[in-house]
């Protein structure tokens, strides 16, 4: 206990030495748990996706163009068939267009001049499903995050109402019970969602049979979800359902269509665990040379303590136990620092990373799916217990070898070469 409590007090035995070496490795250890938490709400947020896809087929226009529009719509007495094929649990049937004849402002910049098709983007979406929202990849997030008001009912069927996504709602300072205008048509909101992505939170929902005779397009889908009984099954029905529409519409699964965002995404964690592995492994550099250094300068002192009876596990213990306590204050200072500088490296991290990203699905960057991770909360105990891990981890690694070489100096050649 004794060497602990020396170790512990020659901590600060060099304040100004202490004090930049706790510094340096508190930015380290901070980078390095901040891309921790970063690639853990990307991983969450994969992960999510993936569930939400499920064993689904998507079915869409023949020749569309992801969200710009393009093909004839689909009929919904094709679609009827479908429901006689074996191995599907249900099917859902949305159409999806495009009014510039609306006064709802958007959240995104997506009403640019001749860039949207009529039944493209994020304007109005139609659906057929009572008691939800829309189960399309990354939108059944929505799922049971109902924040106001209530989804439709069987009654609405035909019905001006609409459900809007949060962010959409707060941009037009609407709520529960407001109207705005579609069409020259007053929309009463029944109910307001969160998905925690901004394209999800964009998008409004009014009843299917609303939006057929509101845009004249009475009987027409834009497109329809197939659920499927099991994963197993998906290719089976898949191809089904292409050879019962044949040249009509493409179809697809939910996992073709959205390999191409989750690979961007995927990416994006890779870059943060690379950042967050080097970030670790330098601060144990730091702290090795840092304590290397403080061995060197302290060898005749070593000798001394050898040559009226310290073991070498004493001497050991009281250099680890020295290095321990930087390192550990090193890591409560992170913990403080990673929510000061969290946002702007997260941000920055997810801007460069998402660039490659290309356009998906007609849409420049697969980051609107990803949510607003700069806003995670850094202050809490389970990432003060990471902090603390971090830095028990580092102070361990970058203590051993200097603390090793202390405990086997001999006090005869110490002292012959002071």
């Amino acid at each position: 206990m004794g060497s602990i409590i020396r170790g512990i007090k020659n901590t600060w035995r060099n304040p100004l030495r202490t004090f930049f070496t706790i510094l340096i490795l508190s930015f380290t250890m901070a980078l390095a748990l901040v891309m921790l938490l970063t690639n853990q709400s990307i991983s969450s947020r994969v992960q999510e996706i993936k569930e939400s896809i499920g064993a689904q087929i998507s079915i869409s226009p023949a020749g569309i163009m992801g969200m710009e529009g393009g093909g004839d719509l689909l009929k919904e007495e094709d679609i009827l068939q479908i429901g006689t094929l074996p191995n599907i649990l249900s099917i859902e049937k949305s159409l999806r267009a495009q009014s510039s004849n609306t006064s709802l402002k958007s959240t995104l910049r997506v009403d640019r001049p001749g860039g949207m098709g009529r039944f493209g983007g994020t304007g109005v979406t139609g659906t057929d499903l009572v008691g939800n929202l829309p189960a399309t990849g990354f939108m059944s997030v929505a799922s049971g995050q109902l924040v106001e008001g209530r989804f439709f009912l069987l009654e609405d069927e035909d019905k001006n109402v609409a459900i809007l996504g949060k962010d959409l709602a707060e941009q037009n300072e609407l709520t529960v019970g407001s109207t705005y205008k579609l069409e020259e048509i007053d929309i009463t909101i029944v109910g307001i969602y969160d998905t925690g992505t901004r394209f999800g939170n964009n998008a409004s929902y009014l009843p299917l049979k609303t939006v057929q005779r509101i845009f004249e397009l009475e009987g027409q889908l834009s497109e329809v979800k197939v659920k499927v009984d099991s994963i197993e099954n998906v290719p089976i029905v898949t191809e089904e359902v292409k050879n019962l529409l044949g040249d009509k519409a493409d179809v697809s699964s939910e996992e073709e269509r959205f390999t191409p965002l989750l690979s961007p995404l995927s990416g994006i964690g890779n870059i943060t665990r690379v950042a967050m592995y080097g970030a670790f492994i330098a601060a144990i550099i730091i702290l090795f040379f840092s304590m290397t250094l403080i061995v060197r300068s302290r060898f005749k002192e070593i000798g001394v303590m050898k040559a009226i009876g310290a073991s070498n596990t004493h001497i050991l213990t009281q250099f680890m136990s020295e290095t321990l306590s930087i390192s550990l204050i090193a890591g409560i200072v992170s913990f403080l620092l990673t929510s000061f500088i969290g946002k702007s490296i997260v941000t920055g991290v997810t801007s460069i990373a998402g660039t490659g990203g290309g356009r998906v699905g007609g849409m420049r960057s697969p980051l609107m799916f990803l949510g607003d991770l700069s806003n995670m909360n850094s202050l809490n105990l389970e990432v003060l217990a990471y902090a603390v891990l971090v830095g028990i981890g580092v102070g361990l690694l970058g203590s051993l070898i200097p603390s090793w070489i202390a405990s086997q100096t001999e006090p005869a050649k110490v002292l012959k070469y002071e």
